[in-house]
């Protein structure tokens, strides 16, 4: 039965089994996934980072009018979780798992991340579809029963071949066998395994590459995937003894087995979208969201289980960096670990979101810094777009209240139109970046705007042309009409910019944006990617009056002081 689930691409579902393709032809939804993440040890910035990047790019597909399946959750089964629960001294796992999934839950509101549903793999709606996908896997003929010998290593839950692993000596002076990509410690694993045929679906995993050269990103890490498929794969274990493992779902029709922790965890994507019911809404997700580190599990098993039942793949897997302290890989015995329930405490949600996403590129660890984090907020967010929202609506040039009308075309001057082609120009240039997901190269295309904006705003010096408007004597001479028709063009055009970069910043700083909209009265059926272009031809983008009697402060500056990077105390 290996051929008959060569489903690798919606052109290969035609092609080897159109019946599938059928069933899968089109999804209502968008679906946007985070890794769900390991209950052996407290959140941290990582785990945050990649729920509001996966949180972002689920806002900013509702900003563009589409319906969403955004999920995240807790991985709760395996050794290290048996063993992180017994350390701390019970032997209630499901317990231990309620107490840190509740963490990871109170992180992410604090971080204003906005899920459909946060799944655990102690549900039993979850178990059901491990079996049931296990069994498809089973019945198709690529899991067999067979002795397996290889290095394991505990702490990444991951079997290693001997080129992925090499000596190291330890504190003590012992030479010990650890991971080359973790540097984690390994033990050599023999016993009797259910083991899944990954090795013949290494010609069907590169025609995936080869037609969807856009499928992982960035490049480099789709390079990586490539080259160590091109190596070669070797079949891999999917289940452990029950007696070493007690935690863990038990595999169909054995129960001296449990299923492998990384096929349990994967099966999370299949559970959220409605497996092994009707599916066709949701699936296949559209972005998996996944650190580098465990890119292989989602970018190579993954797509080979999925194969292997007859399901298709995901559109694309996004593998972020890694965020370091000093330049420095955090770890609890060096004390630098960060935690982002004192951030998000101090800083606010929109603040760290902001920081993280404009900081944090796909390529190349981020280095946080309390610092850092102050000074991008503070230049970039309070005296640049805060700054633009007062200086354009504040009562010494908006003096009634009262919003401009939108000026005519024929009438705007260079100036104006150099800006309005930017204004107009810019929604296309943070769409594609938005949709890669690169939020840090999207965002400073908005900073730039910005800035680009309050230039604007100053050469024109639209205080000068209210204060003109305010001594003259004639309302009704030429001078004034004009005076005052440039004011208007100034103003609109100003404010118009805050009102497109307040709605392309809704994904990122929600908070504030929605307050931005708010104050302008835009109406919120008017906050789309449909209305983020200056001089929009609609007249309702705006309301025709604002409430400015009082100053407007859409972010407040950070008085700079250093912020103390505890490590967790607790697991």
């Amino acid at each position: 039965m290996l051929h008959l689930h060569r489903c690798i691409s919606r052109q290969s579902l035609r092609r080897f089994c159109p019946q599938l393709a059928h069933e899968f032809s089109a999804t209502t939804q968008t679906f946007i996934t985070t890794p769900i993440f390991y209950v052996n040890a407290a959140p941290h910035i990582g785990h945050v980072h990649s729920a509001v990047l996966a949180d972002a790019l689920s806002r900013w597909y509702k900003v563009k009018k589409k319906s969403v399946l955004f999920t995240t959750g807790t991985d709760e089964h395996g050794l290290k979780v048996q063993e992180a629960a017994e350390k701390s001294g019970s032997r209630d796992y499901k317990a231990f798992c309620d107490d840190v999934s509740s963490r990871f839950n109170e992180v992410f509101m604090k971080a204003n991340v906005d899920y459909s549903s946060f799944i655990r793999t102690s549900d039993e709606n979850h178990h059901f579809a491990v079996s049931t996908f296990w069994k498809t896997i089973r019945d198709n003929g690529y899991i067999y029963l067979g002795n397996h010998e290889s290095w394991y290593c505990k702490s990444d839950e991951s079997f290693l071949t001997d080129m992925q692993v090499e000596d190291k000596t330890d504190v003590d002076g012992n030479v010990i066998k650890v991971s080359k990509e973790s540097g984690q410690l390994v033990e050599m694993l023999c016993e009797e395994n259910y083991k899944f045929r990954l090795s013949v679906f290494q010609d069907r995993l590169l025609q995936w590459l080869d037609e969807n050269p856009d499928v992982i990103v960035p490049k480099s890490r789709y390079n990586e995937v490539r080259a160590a498929v091109t190596a070669g794969l070797l079949d891999l274990s999917v289940s452990r003894l029950c007696d070493k493992t007690k935690w863990a779902i038990k595999v169909p029709d054995d129960d001296g087995h449990c299923v492998y922790v990384w096929l349990d965890a994967l099966t999370n994507y299949l559970t959220s979208a409605g497996y092994p019911g009707n599916v066709d809404r949701a699936w296949p997700a559209d972005y998996h969201i996944v650190g580098k580190d465990i890119l292989k599990f989602h970018a190579i098993y993954w797509p080979a289980f999925l194969m292997a039942a007859g399901l298709p793949l995901p559109k694309k897997v996004v593998a972020h960096a890694h965020w370091t302290v000093g330049n420095v890989k955090m770890s609890k015995s060096l004390g630098n670990v960060v935690d982002p329930r004192e951030m998000l405490s101090k800083y606010g949600s929109d603040f760290v979101r902001f920081f993280l996403l404009r900081e944090g590129v796909l390529t190349n660890d981020g280095d946080f810094n309390a610092d850092t984090l102050e000074d991008r907020v503070n230049s970039e967010l309070a005296d640049t777009l805060g700054n633009l929202v007062s200086r354009s609506t504040g009562k010494s040039v908006l003096v009634k209240g009262i919003m401009p009308k939108r000026p005519q075309l024929d009438r705007l001057t260079a100036e104006d139109k150099e800006l309005v082609i930017k204004g107009q120009a810019l929604a296309g240039k943070v769409e594609k970046l938005f949709d890669t997901p690169d939020f840090a190269r999207g965002l400073e295309e908005v900073v730039f705007f910005l800035h680009d904006v309050n230039r604007y705003f100053t050469i024109m010096e639209p205080w000068v042309l209210s204060k003109t408007l305010k001594n003259s004597e004639d309302v009704m001479s030429d001078e004034y009409q004009a005076t005052q028709a440039r004011l208007d063009t100034v103003l609109y055009l100003a404010i118009d910019a805050v009102r497109v970069s307040a709605i392309l910043l809704q994904p990122v700083v929600p908070i504030a944006a929605t307050k931005i909209l708010d104050y302008l009265v835009v109406p919120e059926d008017k906050r789309s990617l449909t209305e983020a272009t200056l001089l929009c031809n609609d007249d309702q983008v705006m309301g025709d009056a604002l409430n400015n009697a009082n100053s407007f402060v859409t972010f407040s500056k950070i008085h700079k002081q250093r912020v103390n990077q505890p490590v967790f105390s607790r697991p």
